[in-house]
Parts: C-alpha cells; sequence; structure tokens
C-alpha cells in the first residue's frame, strides 16, 4: 500500500514515462515532442466563434466614414486591399445598418496580449456577402510608402 507521497511520485514518474514513448510502433518522436513542436493553427473567424465564447454581439449597426461604435470605442474596418476600402466607402454611401459580429476574448481565450479584447467583423454587402475585420481605430497604419493589393 502506498501513501499519498508516494502514489503522486509514482503517478507522475509514470506519466513522464508514457510521454516519452513513441507516438507509434515506427515513429522516432515521442509525444511530447509532437505537442511541442506543432504550431497552432489560424483562429476560426468571428462567426465561427460566436457559439463557442460567452459574451458576443450580433446587430447591426450604424456606420459612419471614420468608423463604428462597440461598447463606446471606435472601430473601423480591416483594410487590406483596394476591394476593402471600395466595399467601406459603397456602404458607407449607402447609409444603412451593417451587420456586425463580434466575440470579447478575456485571459484563457487568447494567446497574446495584443489578441486581448473584441474581435469583430462587419459585412460591407449583404448581397455578395463581404465580411471585413474590425479593428480599434488608430492601429493601422497608412503611409505613402504602403501599396494596397
Amino acid at each position: 500500500m502506498f501513501d499519498f507521497d508516494t502514489l503522486c511520485t509514482y503517478i507522475q514518474a509514470e506519466v513522464e514515462r508514457l510521454n516519452k514513448l513513441p507516438s507509434r510502433k515506427n515513429g522516432v518522436r515521442t509525444r511530447e515532442e509532437l505537442w511541442r513542436e506543432t504550431e497552432s493553427l489560424p483562429a476560426p473567424d468571428v462567426r465561427r466563434m460566436l457559439s463557442l465564447v460567452p459574451e458576443t454581439r450580433s446587430q447591426d449597426r450604424a456606420i459612419y466614414k471614420h468608423g463604428f461604435l462597440l461598447d463606446n470605442d471606435w472601430y473601423e474596418p480591416r483594410i487590406e486591399s483596394n476591394e476593402d476600402m471600395f466595399q467601406w466607402l459603397v456602404a458607407v454611401a449607402r447609409g444603412e445598418h451593417i451587420p456586425m459580429r463580434a466575440v470579447k476574448l478575456n485571459e484563457p481565450l487568447y494567446r497574446q496580449k495584443i489578441d486581448k479584447g473584441w474581435k469583430v467583423e462587419v459585412c460591407l454587402d449583404r448581397e455578395i456577402p463581404y465580411w471585413v475585420d474590425g479593428v480599434p481605430q488608430g492601429t493601422q497604419n497608412f503611409s505613402s510608402g504602403n501599396t494596397m493589393r
């Protein structure tokens, strides 16, 4: 019969032994090595994360030429191409409310400090549907040297 400390030591040794076993009978890497060397998968889009994260927003928002409001903070679309800019300007000119989806990532749900907070997507055109990411206003760097795709 083991006492508690001896049992814990035995279990820890057994777990370490299992982690060092090859992942396959013909494999050379251990399970621990496989786990540590894999990179994270890209995050799913916001619309798919709505069912996974406890704090979400899914509503139509008024948009203005300088952005849209979410929790008293201004957001703007992430402009990565000329098409993104064109769709944003057309959506602003239409004057309609646009669909917005947002999830709030708290401490256990983000890997880097920059990931903390609201992850936002807005639909600039309901007919195609054309979704772009929303970013806090002022976080994009537009300089004369940058060219859009």
